[in-house]
């Protein structure tokens, strides 16, 4: 078990070694920002930000049916699970999704987007990933706007999640992949929500 994400990401970095060419350390907001930062600075890397949301079930939001993420030009990735939902719900969810991002990247600004620099190399990190959901759509706007050079890292994955990731053609970097997962919070000593002010803290502060 990890104390907070800022110790899982000391430890992850450890097992990654720094690419060749400008690289940047990519935290998925909202928590994999505090997970990336410890890996930019023991790497040497800068660290950017990617902003993705999860797009949830019409009939149970909590249940994720795929993500979007900033620079997909709302074309979302969408999972096995929504098959048989009605498309205008989904572009609709898509629609409000793409105006929250845009609203956060307001608040934290563009200068800290991975799409605001010329990357050879990627490394996306999240503090953890129980479907890949999220880190799919990370990986899928970044390879289509920035670079096809992308690696994920993550401290805790499920073996799904791990699988669903490596058929994006990506390597994966990992920590430990429990037989038996259900939330990325049961790693964590501490998995507090991390709020805007948090994320402003580890990029400017």
């Amino acid at each position: 078990m990890f104390r907070d994400r800022t110790e899982a990401g000391r430890i992850l970095a450890d097992r990654i070694a720094k690419p060749g060419g400008r690289c940047t350390v990519t935290g998925i907001a909202r928590g994999g920002i505090i997970t990336a930062r410890p890996v930019a600075e023991i790497l040497g890397c800068e660290l950017t930000t990617i902003i993705v949301k999860k797009i949830g079930h019409p009939e149970d939001p909590e249940f994720a049916i795929g993500a979007v993420a900033e620079g997909m030009e709302r074309r979302p990735y969408l999972n096995s699970f929504s098959s048989g939902i009605d498309r205008e719900s989904v572009q609709y969810a898509v629609s409000r999704l793409m105006d929250e991002i845009g609203e956060l990247r307001r608040t934290l600004g563009s200068a800290n987007s991975v799409f605001n620099g010329r990357w050879d190399n990627v490394i996306v990190v999240d503090d953890g990933s129980a479907t890949g959901t999220t880190v799919v759509a990370a990986v899928r706007s970044i390879k289509m706007n920035v670079t096809k050079n992308v690696l994920v890292a993550v401290p805790v994955i499920s073996e799904d999640a791990f699988d669903l990731i490596r058929s994006e053609g990506v390597d994966i970097v990992y920590v430990d992949m429990p037989y038996d997962f259900e939330a990325v919070s049961e790693f964590y000593s501490d998995f507090r929500e991390v709020s805007v002010d948090d994320i402003r803290s580890m990029l400017y502060g």
